[in-house]
This record gives C-alpha cells, structure tokens and sequence, in this order.
C-alpha cells in the first residue's frame, strides 16, 4: 500500500512537468496578443482612436496634468481625481512598448520605435502622481522623497497645482497673475487699508510704480539670489572698513534663503509651504511675467508700507539716516527696484542682529550673560541658523523691541538654562511669537 500510494502522486508530478513546457510556449506566443490588448485599453480610456502615438502620449501627459478636465462636472467628488490617476496608472504599468518600428492596434500599425522613451518617461511620471494621491499629500507644504519627485516633473506648474487642489484660486500667488492687479491692490490699500496722515505718501508711492520701468529688474529667482549676495557682502565690507559699525559674532549665519523666506511669506501670505514649494511658486510667479513684486502694497496694515519686503516708510528712513554715508538709500518713494529694497533689507537685518547680540550677551548679570554664551557655543550652525532666522523674521513684523523687550525680561529675572532648547523656547514665549515669523523648520534642514 505504501508503495502504491506513493506511485500516484509521482506519476502525476512527472505529467505536470510534461505539460509545463507547453504551458510556457502557449504563455509566450499569447503575450504580444496581451500587449495589443493593454495598448487598445489605454487608447478606449483616453478616449481615441490612432495612429499617431505621439497624439497618444500627448493626451495621456494632458489627462496627467488635468484629470479633473476629463471627469464630467456631475460626477466630479472627493477622490474621483485619485481613481483617475490610479486607473491610467495602471494601463500604463501594464504596457511595455516593443523594440519593433509598428505595432498594429485596432488595426492601425502604429509607430512605437521612435516614442518608447517618452512612454517610459510618462510611466513614471504617472507613478510618482499616483504615490502622491494614494497618500493623500499637498507636496506644496509636505517634506519628504514622495513630495520631491512631483517637483521633477517636467510639467508640474502652478496650473497643475491647481488641477490637483494643491493650490486655490483665491491663494495670494493666483491673484498676482491677474491682468490690473497692481491697480486693484493700490486701490484697496488708498480706500480701505490707510490712515489720514499717510493718503498722499501712498497715491505719490502709486504714481511712482505706476510709471516705473521693471525691465531692468531680475525676472528669475537665481537672479534674486544673486542679489542678494551681493548686498550682503557689501554691507559685511562696509560694517568692517567702518570704526564706527560693530562687526557682527553670527553675521555670517544669514543667507540668501532666510531672504527667499521673507519674500515668500510677505508676497505669498502662507507660513505653511516648505522651501521647495517657495522657490517654485516665486520661480513659476516670475516665469509667467510677476515682475510687479516690488510694487505691491501692504494690505495687511494701515502704514505706509509696499514692496517685495513690505517695508514700513520710518524703517527706511531709520535705516538711510543711520547709515546713508555708507550705502546709498533712495527716496522710500522712489525705492522701488529688487536691489534697492533689498539693500534696506540687509541694513535692518545687520540693524536687528546687532541688538540681538548686544542685549543677549552684552546686557545683563555676568553670570546670565555667562550662561548664554555658553549655550550657544553648545550647539550648531544648523540650531543657531533656526534661532536667529526665527528672532529676525519675528522682529520683521513685530519691531525691534519684540525681541530686546522679552531678552532684558528675561535678564531680570536671572534664570540659568540647562540648555539651549530650553533658552530658545522661554524667549519665543515671552516674545508672544505664535502667529508670527517664519516656520524655520520648513527652511532650514539638519
């Protein structure tokens, strides 16, 4: 009995092995059939019928920058966008062009020798949107490896933004893309959003950029950063050939991005997107012709305040009556190119440093003082970058003595800290910091 039920099961793996070959031939000859029929279903979803695969893979890039375009309006609800993305996703995944000049698809020989590469390309393409779907992420304001491959993408742009709900149509950037927006701006800002004594300052800061001339101006965001390097060695030059300018311990802890953080969150008017998504939108708003940055007004206030910085008319004048015999400081009216403004941008920022160091470490009982320098000599560049950028772009909205009000608080009461963690968080505390700055973690990575 042993040996007979062991002889069944044998001969029925030895007829198994018999049939596999055959089921591998069977297998191989039905896959172009497979293939024809992948690339039928891929032409049935994008609704066409040709030859021309170029045609094809237009429409599928389009239909990847707008699914909403091709869902009806009726049907339109949450997620309808993401099944959109994961159904083409998935035709997609299933084709594998052949190294063949044609293939015939509903009987048309269509050309694929030339177009595997871009197909290939839109797969992936395709792939990286519907990672981002699935895990139901804004990349404008999400960090991560799955947030930076959208940016890759060579169509990504704001209207694909748009598209995706990523952005909305009343977010600040959209507006700044309207034809006569400049006029609409200065017109709330004269009517609704001044004082009595400052109407004549705004309309002759209005006429001003009205007639002002931006073709000289830096239309892409390299350009800016230029800038903005150059206006910072100066200042650095012009602070040490002086006898009278205080040279500064963490001066040189200040870049270029801490400047493209202050553009992007006076000009853009959201705290929450990362870098990556700052630069974009600043890139893509001077791509499609925002040259008229420095020209906006503050609507978000009632003083005399306009440009890429939003600066405030006394800060200007402060800053020109100060320090005018060492940089040269036109008019607040008449202050209305990238170079000029940011050159006030770089003094108030020297301006804010130096009462940050005078008042941390030069004012105050020894052993607070004390304390102090030895915390900050505990850490690193990448903590006193987030510290610093935090100080100053809270005294950016809220005054010098945001800061040198809550430090001497701070100096009275003579509390040592254990660390600089616990320094950092008592001073934003009592700065009253929430809702104000810049969020540095979006900035400024380890």
């Amino acid at each position: 009995m042993a040996q007979g039920s062991s002889s069944a099961p044998r001969d029925g793996a030895d007829e198994k092995r018999k049939r596999k070959p055959k089921a591998r031939k069977e297998a191989a000859e039905k896959t172009p059939v497979s293939q024809k029929e992948n690339l039928e279903a891929l032409l049935k979803f994008c609704g066409l019928n040709s030859s021309d695969l170029d045609k094809v893979l237009d429409t599928v890039e389009e239909r990847l920058k707008n699914p909403w375009k091709f869902v009806p309006e009726k049907e339109r609800r949450a997620g309808c966008r993401a099944n959109f993305i994961s159904e083409l996703n998935k035709l997609l995944r299933a084709i594998d062009l052949p190294k063949s000049p044609t293939v015939n698809v509903l009987g048309i020989d269509m050309p694929v020798f030339f177009n595997r590469g871009r197909f290939k390309n839109l797969q992936k393409h395709c792939s990286v949107i519907n990672d981002v779907l699935k895990k139901s992420i804004n990349p404008l304001y999400k960090k991560g490896a799955v947030s930076d491959e959208i940016f890759k993408l060579p169509f990504f742009d704001i209207d694909m933004c748009l598209n995706y709900g990523w952005l909305d149509k009343g977010d600040d950037i959209i507006r700044y893309l309207e034809p006569g927006v400049l006029d609409e701006l200065w017109d709330k800002k004269i009517k609704n959003r001044s004082k009595v004594d400052n109407i004549d300052d705004l309309q002759e800061i209005y006429a001003n950029a009205v007639e002002f001339d931006p073709s000289n101006e830096p239309t892409h965001l390299d350009e800016f950063e230029v800038i903005i390097s150059e206006e910072l060695s100066n200042m650095t030059g012009q602070v040490e050939n002086s006898d009278k300018l205080i040279d500064l311990k963490y001066g040189h802890l200040i870049e270029t991005d801490y400047f493209i953080a202050i553009i992007s969150k006076e000009v853009l008017g959201n705290l929450g997107f990362t870098m990556k998504a700052r630069r974009f939108l600043l890139s893509q708003l001077l791509d499609r012709g925002g040259h008229n940055l420095t020209l906006i007004p503050s609507l978000h206030d009632r003083e005399t305040s306009f440009g890429i910085y939003q600066t405030v008319k006394r800060t200007h004048k402060s800053l020109s009556s100060e320090f005018g015999n060492v940089s040269k400081f036109p008019p607040f009216e008449k202050c209305l190119g990238f170079r000029e403004q940011t050159r006030t941008m770089v003094w108030l920022i020297y301006t804010n440093m130096r009462a940050i160091e005078q008042f941390t470490f030069r004012k105050g009982p020894k052993h607070v003082r004390e304390n102090r320098s030895k915390l900050f000599q505990s850490v690193g560049k990448t903590e006193l970058k987030r510290f610093f950028y935090k100080a100053l772009s809270i005294m950016h909205n809220r005054g010098m003595s945001a800061y040198t009000s809550a430090i001497l608080s701070m100096s009275d009461k003579g509390i040592i800290y254990k660390t600089f963690a616990q320094f950092e968080s008592a001073l934003f505390e009592s700065m009253g910091a929430t809702g104000y700055g810049i969020d540095v973690n979006h900035i400024i990575s380890n």
